[in-house]
């Protein structure tokens, strides 16, 4: 991430349906940083879905 960016910003960010989706990648024993949860819940709380994936398996289940 460039030096300037917010921590916490999640690793791919996109507009589904006019709505904020920010995923998150994590290997299967990957856990979030206290800034990844803020940053989650600012998102949630102004509307945007915030997901935590591990494959693409659950990127598609999420219907994305």
């Amino acid at each position: 991430m460039p030096k300037h960016s917010r921590r916490g910003v999640p690793d791919i960010i996109l507009i589904h349906q006019a709505q904020f989706v920010g995923l998150e990648v994590k290997r299967e024993d990957g856990r979030q940083s206290p800034d990844q949860k803020d940053f989650q819940q600012g998102c949630e709380v102004h509307g945007g879905r915030y997901h935590v994936v591990r494959s693409i398996d659950d990127v598609q289940a999420l219907g994305l």
